[in-house]
């Protein structure tokens, strides 16, 4: 069995971090054959001295410090920590059944005695099961293509495929190819790294896999406001990848600013019957949708809930772009160096 490394970024995860060490400490991947590597990003809550605790009870715990701010400038501390063939990345706010990490190492040696060209793959994630209505709703919404714009995270697909993109909180890589594309962007500090780096590797010729049953459990935000927020970051982030890839632009990256754009309209000139009757439609249309994803999941009660995560979730993600048109970025090199 090949050695690997679970790496977990952490900032301020001292009230997390135990449930994730927990559910790895239960893995049935042999214990002998992979470590954890936490990597403290700056934490004041006592995050280190928990991890030094653990470290006690777990002979695989080990805690790495990068003092810069940022996502990306963590994982790459992690890239350059790690001596191990494959790195699995995963987040301070996740729950990993059992089989998890045995399934994402098996998945890659199958996948890449298949295709030698497979770089990564990995899972997607669904809100923890004991958690509220409005992350019930949240979990049937990101099961489908407009909850989860496109992308694989929260997808339950039945059979592995080939994707442009899967988050980094349930991710096995290939780490001497990472390093070699050039890590992660240490411009992206806060968010989109992960999609940045994946849209490298996968114009240099790579695969990434997703692999069905690889999924996590993940303490997603707790409510609509912060839901939101986040909504909105991400969208910021994908004008940052588009400003720095062009060919990354989608189609189905020009919908959510035009959404905000059109009800800012009609909110300025509500008596044109143009501007008027895209809202109606819109409502309209995205009611059918949750209350059909609602009925199809069988569960029909959370579909107002649905409804307004559905409707809020574009616009959200649509400002975020829009604001990231004029939004200043840190200078971004085209192959961040890793030391």
């Amino acid at each position: 069995m090949k050695r690997v490394t679970v790496a977990i970024i952490a900032y301020n995860e001292a009230r997390n971090l135990p449930d994730t060490l927990t559910s790895l400490a239960a893995q049935t991947y042999p214990r002998e054959r992979f470590e954890i590597l936490v990597v403290d990003n700056g934490s004041n809550d006592g995050t280190r001295a928990l991890v030094r605790e653990w470290m006690r009870r777990l002979d695989n715990l080990r805690l790495a410090v990068e003092p810069t701010p940022g996502i990306a400038p963590a994982r790459n501390t992690a890239l350059r920590e790690t001596k191990t063939e494959l790195i699995v990345f995963t987040d301070a706010d996740v729950i990993c059944p059992p089989t998890w990490l045995q399934t994402l190492v098996e998945g890659f040696d199958r996948h890449r005695e298949r295709d030698l060209r497979t770089v990564a793959v990995g899972g997607g994630n669904v809100p923890v099961a004991a958690g509220s209505r409005f992350l019930a709703a949240l979990g049937v919404t990101l099961n489908s293509f407009w909850g989860s714009h496109g992308s694989a995270q929260g997808m339950l697909h039945e059979e592995d495929r080939i994707v442009e993109h899967i988050p980094t909180l349930n991710i096995c890589y290939d780490r001497l190819a990472v390093l070699a594309a050039g890590g992660f962007d240490n411009a992206f500090r806060m968010v989109s790294e992960d999609p940045e780096l994946n849209h490298r590797l996968t114009r240099l010729g790579y695969r990434i896999v997703f692999l069905a049953g690889a999924q996590v459990e993940h303490k997603m935000r707790p409510d609509l406001r912060s839901w939101f927020r986040n909504v909105y970051v991400y969208g910021r982030g994908r004008t940052q990848i588009i400003k720095k890839h062009p060919d990354h632009f989608r189609l189905k990256y020009a919908a959510p600013p035009l959404i905000p754009l059109v009800l800012a309209a009609f909110v300025l000139a509500p008596w044109l019957p143009l501007l008027a009757l895209p809202l109606p439609l819109y409502l309209a249309a995205t009611a059918l949708l949750a209350r059909r994803l609602c009925a199809r999941q069988g569960k029909r009660h959370l579909w107002s809930m649905a409804f307004v995560i559905l409707a809020g979730n574009p616009i959200a993600y649509g400002i975020g772009m829009i604001h990231g048109l004029w939004h200043r970025y840190p200078p971004s090199s085209p192959r961040p160096i890793i030391d």
